[in-house]
């Protein structure tokens, strides 16, 4: 058995959902915020290099720019990434090692779906979808 069958056979994902849920939150903030300020800082480059009328800053603020707009790019993908990933690692499984493991690509990807116990921060098993909240 090895690492992945394990975690996933002792419901790693389900003991850990309010973890998980905040990574996803802190991937829709980065999500959101990073390729604004890359952009907003890349538009301040152009503009002060074009103020300068300096070809050759030009160039190197445009280099910078495309630079910054490739990795906005990468961090706006990133949750899509790790979801590949995660549906990846579970290629072939059933049961409740695949469920384990649905339970952290949905915090990580949609972390208002994610069903949190706020008494433990553990997966609640028991969800009233009108209040969205764990029945106890």
């Amino acid at each position: 058995m090895n690492l992945d069958m394990f975690l996933a056979s002792i419901g790693f994902c389900k003991k850990t959902t309010g973890v998980w849920q905040l990574v996803g939150y802190v991937l829709m903030i980065l999500k959101i915020a990073v390729p604004i300020i890359l952009i907003v800082l890349g538009t301040i480059d152009i503009a002060k290099a074009v103020i300068a009328s300096k070809d050759d800053e030009i160039s190197k603020s445009a280099i910078k720019f495309l630079k910054r707009v490739v990795a906005a790019a990468i961090i706006f993908f990133m949750p899509t990434i790790v979801g590949l990933i995660l549906d990846l690692i579970t290629v072939g499984w059933t049961g409740e090692i695949k469920n384990d493991y649905a339970t952290c690509k949905t915090c990580v990807i949609s972390p208002s779906k994610c069903q949190v116990n706020p008494k433990n921060g553990n997966w609640c098993d028991n969800w009233d979808s009108q209040t969205k909240k764990c029945k106890s």
